[in-house]
């Protein structure tokens, strides 16, 4: 899909930066809300999945500054992008011009940008890195 979405440093993001490794794309409300949980598993999953070659993307509508804020808090190794004027969560489904707020759901985009996987209904966010993991591991851990 076409949008565009800054890092918590204020670079600019697009899709070609979905290109070239698998990513993972979770949606979460507001940065150092509930998202805390999963965050904090994707963080503390990262070498595992950097091992697969498989990229963590964070995605919210919150500033530059309270991603950097909440990244520098939790030591995310990982980016958060902002999505504040929602094309990427429209792009995904999971936002909408008039939302406060994307819903907490999360995508597998493979190595070319297609999306493979979709974690939409009812998403556990303590349990949601370990299943993406999980996921990734039968997806790219033989290749």
């Amino acid at each position: 899909p076409t949008f565009a979405a800054l890092n918590q440093y204020g670079d600019p993001r697009g899709p070609e930066d979905l290109l070239g490794h698998a990513t993972v794309i979770w949606f979460y409300p507001l940065a150092d809300t509930l998202a805390d949980g999963e965050g904090c598993g994707y963080r503390d999953l990262y070498e595992q999945f950097q091992a697969l070659d498989v990229e963590i993307v964070g995605a919210s509508y919150g500033s530059p500054e309270a991603h950097l804020e909440w990244a520098t808090e939790e030591n995310f190794q990982y980016e958060l992008w902002t999505d504040e004027d929602r094309q990427l969560s429209i792009a995904y489904g999971t936002g909408s011009t008039t939302a406060w707020f994307p819903d907490r759901e999360t995508f597998l985009i493979n190595r070319e940008g297609d999306l493979i996987l979709e974690y939409v209904d009812d998403v556990d966010t303590a349990a949601n890195p370990y299943q993406v993991l999980a996921d990734c591991t039968i997806l790219f851990g033989e290749e």
